[in-house]
């Protein structure tokens, strides 16, 4: 058989082809070759691109060498929070398939009761890992708390060295006596276990052979463990799970998702609907729900061909929620349709992995002419500045529209944008009048290579008739109440009554926690909070909500966070105050005459102070004990002073710059005044005539003036002959060149002319 159109080397059959012995030497050689072309030392083109250049030129993405870890409780009492769960995880690890923060792989840990019902995955396909997760169906587990231990140990097993860890369930632990076990084996990996507990299990009741059983709340098991760790615990409810799960997953495992647009495709909209992708996309995902059959919708490319997903490249998935979740790496960029084959309404919800990055800030206007941001949602009919700065667009991008959509996707009304453009971004803004109704923001524009873009606000703005105003405290110290100050303003044409709470995750709010405030249009009216955060955490988020009525339709919403430490800064109390600084006194020929004395306290808790000063400086004597190496307080402080600083202000300072002010008050506001000796009042104090030193004063002054007058006679006789004694001189002086004197020249005629004063001209003397 003679070889035709190459060699085939991929049989050892001498039927198929006469040189089969050479095939596998072949093979061996053509590997060499490639090796030697790609990575060789020095000669590869590895090493003279650059492993930058080469991950680029051959499209190769190296993976996070870390895994993505999740311990699910599938018991039977984790039936009303499993959907939110799972729905959350398939979310976040489809969005970390082929991003720049794609795990090497995906842990997934099941635990129930009993232990022999705990199962744990690992996949290196994030698809497959969607298909398990989607696959959970819970049950079992005849009581609360279930086999969680022994779940977490097998996941951390799988898990590679600084892996993330997510915990997910709504008891306690059964087997808690393997707490340090597990806490050993994941400080071994450096991997942090976060929990998410929903209690729900705790305040239920279940039938266990007729018998009610009373469930117990998860308990410090998992604070415990989420302690050694470096992890957190979240305790949630199962309508704010989603919320939740968003926020934290996010931020501990981070994976850059821009959301291009996202609508809902109704009945009797287009069946057929477009959406741009800008040429920095390296990952496209479309999420549609709920079409009920995979079917039920089709995407096609920019050049019109229909996604097959015949590649690697793509996929489509299909939950048991039906949503149908199409996933394309290194799409093209261009306008992409989404075609509708059923009748059923869909939510659209585009994302993508890009660069191109949008920090957004809605500014309002006050009557000082700042522009703070926005803090909670907007007012009806008011004006506000949409910022945006667009990171990685460069130097070429645009942004050309800004548009307001409703819940629907459907535009609202488009605003021109104005542009400016920086070495580290490109900055655009537009003025917009706030539309009656829910709303989002949507940025339209180009890209560098001259591709359109869009960028989508996940925010969803609510515009509301309140003003919600707090005062926020710097820091909360462990055990110690700290208050939260809020304003509400009722910005609408009538009457409004309104409920104010408070809400944290970590349950320090104080009762009462919900407070009413029945507000007339335009007025405004005001109140507190109180936090005692018990627990160890460091940072404790916090939400102030306005309610219409005793409803719950929320009509205003801030969030804040504060770190809470063990730690208490310096705080000055003034104890006692003697002696008082009234008019008589407060005036610069009186007041040293005055004395005051008070005392102040500087409380303080594992810090160390370095200094006390106050406001006055040198004027004010501070006496107090050595602090030198103290760390706990209190330090009791003397403050002596006169009416010439009938106010002052005490600031002790700790070593990080922490700074407590309290300030001493002997005059009601009133400030020292300057004052002549001819103004003396008339005070028993400052004008008795029967004291011997007022008499002292008087003779004082008038020999004062005496002398004066003496002086100015004597002054006056002495000029008089020093003028008839006086002697002016004249210059006349012959110049050599007609200009003045030659600069190089001596002069050669000065001659000196004694004359008396009293033949100077009229016009000297009156000079």
């Amino acid at each position: 058989m003679v070889a035709k159109c190459g060699i085939n080397k991929e049989t050892f059959s001498e039927h198929l082809s006469p040189h089969h012995l050479l095939h596998y030497q072949a093979y061996i050689s053509a590997v060499a070759a490639t090796k030697e072309f790609l990575i060789m030392e020095d000669t590869g083109i590895l090493s003279l691109l650059g492993s930058k250049t080469f991950d680029e030129l051959f499209h190769i993405k190296t993976r996070k060498d870390l895994s993505l870890a999740f311990v699910i409780d599938y018991s039977g009492s984790m039936g009303a929070d499993i959907a939110a769960v799972k729905e959350r995880i398939i979310q976040h690890v489809t969005a970390t398939i082929g991003s720049d923060n794609e795990p090497a792989d995906y842990v997934l840990s099941l635990f129930n009761d009993p232990v022999t019902m705990n199962r744990a995955f690992v996949f290196r396909d994030g698809y497959e890992m969607i298909k398990k997760i989607d696959s959970i169906i819970v049950g079992g587990g005849d009581d609360c708390p279930e086999f969680a231990a022994d779940g977490i140990l097998r996941a951390i097993k799988l898990s590679r060295n600084f892996s993330t860890l997510f915990v997910f369930t709504d008891a306690d632990a059964k087997d808690k006596d393997k707490q340090q076990e597990a806490a050993n084996a994941a400080r071994a990996k450096t991997i942090p276990i976060t929990t998410f507990s929903t209690g729900t299990c705790s305040r239920r009741r279940r039938s266990v052979h007729n018998t009610h059983v009373n469930r117990r709340e998860t308990s410090s098991f998992f604070q415990r463990l989420a302690k050694a760790t470096g992890g957190i615990v979240y305790r949630t409810t199962k309508e704010k799970l989603n919320g939740v799960l968003n926020d934290v997953i996010e931020k501990t495992f981070p994976v850059a998702e821009v959301v291009l647009d996202s609508f809902e495709w109704s009945l009797t909209s287009n069946d057929n609907t477009m959406f741009v992708v800008d040429s920095t996309v390296t990952v496209l995902k479309v999420a549609v729900c709920c079409s009920g059959e995979d079917s039920g919708v089709e995407l096609f490319y920019p050049n019109g061909t229909k996604e097959t997903f015949a590649s690697r490249l793509s996929q489509k998935l299909v939950t048991k929620r039906k949503e149908v979740i199409i996933s394309l790496q290194r799409p093209p960029p261009g306008r992409y349709k989404l075609q509708r084959k059923l009748p059923n309404e869909w939510s659209v919800n585009v994302t993508a992995q890009s660069p191109v990055k949008l920090e957004t800030e809605i500014l309002e206007y006050t009557e000082s002419g700042a522009l703070p941001v926005l803090k909670g949602s907007p007012l009806a009919g008011k004006n506000y500045t949409f910022y945006v700065n667009i990171y990685n667009l460069g130097e070429n991008g645009t942004c050309n529209d800004l548009i307001l959509t409703d819940m629907l996707g459907n535009e609202l009304f488009k605003i021109h944008i104005i542009q400016t453009t920086t070495r580290m971004a490109v900055r655009c803004a537009a003025i917009f009048s706030t539309p009656n109704e829910f709303f989002q923001l949507k940025l339209n524009g180009t890209d560098k290579n001259g591709f359109e873009f869009s960028r989508k606000n996940s925010l969803v703005f609510k515009p509301t008739n309140v003003k919600l105003r707090i005062i926020p405290p710097d820091t909360a110290v462990l055990g110690k109440e700290v208050l939260v100050y809020y304003e509400v303003e009722n910005t609408g044409t009538i009457n409004e009554t309104y409920e104010v709470a408070i809400s944290d995750d970590h349950s320090a709010s104080v009762l009462p926690m919900r407070r009413q405030h029945t507000i007339l249009a335009g007025d405004r009216s005001n109140g507190s909070f109180t936090m005692k955060p018990t627990l160890t955490f460091s940072i404790l988020k916090y939400a102030i909500t306005v309610y219409l009525g005793s409803s719950s339709e929320i009509t205003q919403r801030i969030l804040k966070t504060v770190l809470v430490t063990d730690i208490e800064r310096p705080v000055c109390t003034v104890v006692t105050v003697n002696g008082s600084c009234n008019n008589s006194s407060l005036n610069t020929a009186q007041c040293h005459k005055y004395q005051w004395f008070a005392k102040a306290e500087i409380t303080f808790k594992g810090t160390e102070l370095e200094n006390f000063t106050s406001s006055v400086g040198s004027a004010t004597e501070l006496v107090y004990d050595d602090i030198s190496g103290l760390r706990h307080g209190p330090v009791n402080i003397s403050i002596k002073g006169s009416c010439c600083t009938p106010s002052v202000v005490l600031a002790a300072v700790d070593t990080e710059g922490y700074i407590a002010q309290c300030r001493v008050e002997f005059s009601g506001g009133q400030i020292v005044t300057p004052m002549e000796f001819n103004d003396l009042d008339n005070s028993p104090v400052a004008t008795d005539k029967s004291d011997g030193s007022y008499t002292v004063i008087v003779i004082a002054i008038v020999v004062g003036v005496i002398i004066v007058v003496v002086l100015s006679i004597i002054g006056f006789i002495a000029y008089r002959k020093f003028k008839q004694a006086s002697y002016n001189v004249n210059y006349n002086v012959n110049q050599n060149i007609k200009e003045g004197i030659d600069k190089n020249q001596r002069p050669n005629i000065v001659e000196y002319h004694p004359v008396k004063l009293e033949e100077v001209s009229d016009e000297k003397e009156n000079l």
